[in-house]
């Protein structure tokens, strides 16, 4: 029966729409439907389409959080095309249309996701009239929508309007079974399936997989035990007994991690700027957001390890927050190192003291 149904779609004799419909053509939908298969599609068309489907209906989030200052954006891709923006990290949807060479079986998969590993693989399982129903999708579209302005006769216009919803319920199939699809997905990351979210909840399932991915790119994100927030920063920038109130830098570890690059920028004699820093430990392997870096560099600052300099001059504290806040300021002003002054200089400034 299928059989026979496909020959008489392709002779235009019948129309196929969603759920397996068929609607029998007269002559003038005949024609109407011939022209609709002879339309002309671009080759990247129904990626296209697919990735509007992800984006608009499936799964539109871009951000993932993990608290309320821990929010980090990530890229989508389809079948191995990139959606807008390239990211450190990508949600890539693999559907039953994809052209990976080696295919999408368990251990393809996890030697595809260690080649890849800054993005959350969601496999997809197969549908094989996919790929038919969304070209047929795209071409009806275009086609229709062209007819539509010619103004024909009200019979033909009336042919074209029915066509056309016939083709927008067809589109919500193929959402509905995309939709079907990505709940039972697999999922990969660097590797390995991920086997333990078992949440049948679209959003849920995915947002746990784009967790996972956060721990893995931003590897030294768990460095940052503290959630500092603007709050914390004028309070750190107000604060006058600062030995006692941030302890040692050996017993900060992002303290010690930004420093530690401060001095190995001035061994190969660069000068960063407060942005520099920014930047650096916003990406990976680190991830901290903008505030707590800041917050970090101004305890540096209050332990007397660093000092600033705008234009030549030393930055004073009572121009500290600004500074450290404003954009322009970031890009201007220069990090540098306090000169540690020894035990033995100690010594001798005091027996000098003492002879005068």
């Amino acid at each position: 029966i299928h059989e026979a149904l496909s020959k008489l779609v392709r002779q235009s004799y019948i129309e196929k729409a969603a759920n397996e419909e068929y609607h029998y053509q007269t002559n003038e939908e005949k024609d109407i439907e011939t022209e609709i298969k002879n339309e002309e599609l671009r080759q990247d068309a129904t990626n296209e389409e697919l990735r509007k489907i992800f984006r608009d209906e499936i799964f539109s989030d871009s951000k993932i959080k993990l608290s309320p200052l821990k929010i980090f954006s990530y890229g989508r891709m389809v079948d191995e095309v990139l959606d807008g923006r390239d990211s450190e990290m990508h949600i890539h949807f693999i559907t039953p249309l994809n052209n990976l060479p080696l295919g999408t079986d368990h251990e393809n998969m996890c030697m595809y996701s260690m080649q890849n590993v800054n993005q959350l693989c969601v496999v997809l399982g197969d549908d094989k009239y996919l790929m038919e129903d969304l070209v047929m999708f795209k071409k009806a579209d275009k086609c229709l929508t062209r007819l539509l302005s010619r103004n024909d006769d009200g019979y033909r216009q009336q042919i074209i309007s029915d066509k056309r919803r016939v083709n927008s319920r067809r589109r919500e199939e193929i959402v509905k079974r995309l939709t079907e699809l990505c709940k039972n997905a697999r999922m990969y990351i660097g590797g390995s399936e991920l086997t333990d979210i078992k949440s049948q909840d679209l959003k849920t399932r995915l947002t746990d997989g784009m967790k996972c991915l956060v721990e893995r790119v931003y590897t030294n994100l768990k460095m940052l035990t503290i959630e500092y927030d603007d709050t914390m920063l004028k309070s750190i920038i107000n604060s006058t007994t600062s030995g006692v109130l941030f302890g040692k830098i050996e017993d900060d570890a992002c303290c010690l991690e930004i420093f530690n690059e401060i001095k190995r920028q001035k061994k190969l004699s660069v000068r960063p700027k407060i942005k520099d820093l920014i930047d650096k430990f916003r990406s990976k392997p680190y991830g901290w957001y903008e505030t707590a870096i800041i917050c970090v560099i101004a305890k540096l600052y209050k332990m007397d390890k660093i000092s600033f300099f705008n234009n030549g001059s030393p930055v004073t504290d009572r121009d500290l927050y600004p500074t450290l806040t404003n954009l322009t300021q970031q890009q201007n002003t220069i990090v540098d190192i306090e000169e540690t002054i020894t035990n033995s200089q100690i010594t001798k400034l005091k027996n000098q003291y003492k002879e005068f």
